[in-house]
């Protein structure tokens, strides 16, 4: 039951609440119940950093700050936690997850950022928020804003996306039965669209 990564599915709150998902400054995250935990920090321009987790109760988190940076992270099992943070200009995220009970959370501010989630399985959580004002789909050079896409494969899954800027584009797409999906944009010009099924 293992898919790869690319786009699809968003939703929720508001952008000060979003900024509550980025991890306490000077605290990481652990652990639960004798999973292990992958971190990664980075400072600087063109990084990048995959991550690929087995097994129950694992922690992935990217923390970068910097140019052109791109962190990846695959999940297979339950009771995960995926974290990317990014601070910085044209950013990439990506995080994969397939089980059951997983959470996954991108937190991107500054300029052009674009974020994918996928999840699959059950009573899974999924949040993207973003503050940027760069090219389209954060890879152009045209002033425009933020990309999003979250997509859960399951039941009783929930996604959220928060977008503040000009231009945002967020995609959500939930499959099966008692998901719910959310999404917020501050600013102009904006587009959302949500799918479930």
């Amino acid at each position: 039951m293992k898919r790869i990564l690319l786009s699809s599915i968003a939703a929720l709150a508001t952008l000060a609440a979003g900024a509550a998902l980025a991890d306490p400054v000077g605290t990481k995250p652990v652990p639960m119940n004798g999973g292990n935990a992958a971190y990664i920090d980075q400072i600087g321009a063109l990084n990048s950093n995959s991550q690929t987790q087995y097994g129950r109760a694992n922690l992935s988190d990217n923390w970068q700050k910097g140019d052109h940076n791109t962190a990846v992270a695959y999940q297979d099992g339950t009771m995960n936690r995926a974290f990317a943070n990014q601070n910085g200009a044209r950013n990439y995220a990506n995080q994969v997850q397939d089980g059951v009970d997983n959470v996954a959370r991108i937190d991107q501010s500054d300029a052009g950022n674009t974020a994918h989630q996928k999840q699959f399985g059950l009573a899974n959580d999924a949040t993207i928020v973003q503050s940027g004002f760069d090219g389209p789909f954060g890879w152009g050079v045209a002033p425009a804003g933020n990309f999003a896409s979250q997509y859960q494969d399951g039941a009783l899954n929930q996604a959220a996306v928060a977008q503040k800027g000009m231009l945002n584009t967020a995609y959500q797409t939930q499959m099966s039965s008692g998901n719910v999906a959310t999404a917020n944009q501050t600013g102009v010009s904006n587009y959302s669209t949500q799918f479930q099924r």
